[in-house]
């Protein structure tokens, strides 16, 4: 009885096969390392609210200014029950104000809870470290400012923990009034 011979190409064939049957495809919810954020809108630019650190987010909600508070501290304003402190995020960071309806995106950490106004959430992405810029993290931590990293396409993605706990939000601590 004679043996078939298998060619060499008809091994690589079937080995590549073997491979492509064999590799799992990794869902994101499996694989390590990511992210999700709610993308919001702050004038031109985006920005990733860890999903982790947010409680909700809230249209026409009234926000009740407060005298003698820095000029990023939109006011105080009830939500679900819960009385907190409102930031215009924009003016946090020392860009132009936001639109004429902003939302107010509720953030909750170990420093409590705060609102902040965005104009508009754009909706969820998953941030993988593949999708992080090593040089653009590295001058945002620079700059000292409460962003975790920002990815490739320019989305920063604000550090909750940093940002509550940063004593410029809290009056009478680091934040300058403005009368």
């Amino acid at each position: 009885m004679e043996r078939s011979r298998v060619s060499a190409d008809a091994v690589a064939i079937l080995a590549r096969r073997a491979r492509q049957l064999a590799h799992v495809e990794v869902t994101a919810s499996e694989q390590e390392g990511y992210t999700t954020v709610v993308l919001v809108r702050l004038g031109k630019e985006r920005l990733g609210l860890p999903a982790q650190g947010m409680q909700g987010v809230y249209e026409d909600v009234r926000i009740t200014p407060v005298m003698g508070t820095p000029p990023w501290i939109a006011g105080v304003a009830q939500v679900r029950g819960e009385l907190m402190s409102v930031v215009h995020l924009s003016r946090w960071l020392g860009q132009a104000a936001a639109g004429d309806r902003p939302v107010i995106a509720v953030l909750r950490g170990r420093e409590g809870t705060l609102g902040i106004l965005v104009d508009e959430v754009i909706g969820s992405h998953d941030v993988r470290p593949t999708d992080v810029s090593d040089l653009l993290t590295r001058q945002a931590h620079r700059e000292k400012r409460p962003i975790s990293v920002v990815t490739n396409d320019l989305v920063a993605v604000l550090d909750v923990e940093r940002f509550l706990a940063d004593p410029e939000l809290i009056v009478g601590q680091g934040a300058t009034t403005d009368g």
